[in-house]
């Protein structure tokens, strides 16, 4: 994976890895204050939604 980082802002944080088209997959994990966590992945293969069954899979708390 090529692409990540961590970004602050005024209501919390994401933190990104991946998640471009030409990568095989994207995981973002974010962080609303007070308010809960957003979790993103994102499939981009062949390979990877045919094992999983989805090409992305949005889990909220």
């Amino acid at each position: 994976m090529k692409k990540h980082g961590f970004r602050k802002f005024d209501n919390g944080w994401r933190f990104k890895i991946g998640g471009t088209s030409w990568e095989a997959f994207g995981i973002t994990l974010r962080y609303f204050n007070k308010c809960g966590f957003r979790l993103l992945l994102n499939f981009n293969t062949d390979f990877l939604i045919n094992l999983f069954g989805f090409n992305q899979k949005i889990i909220g708390v």
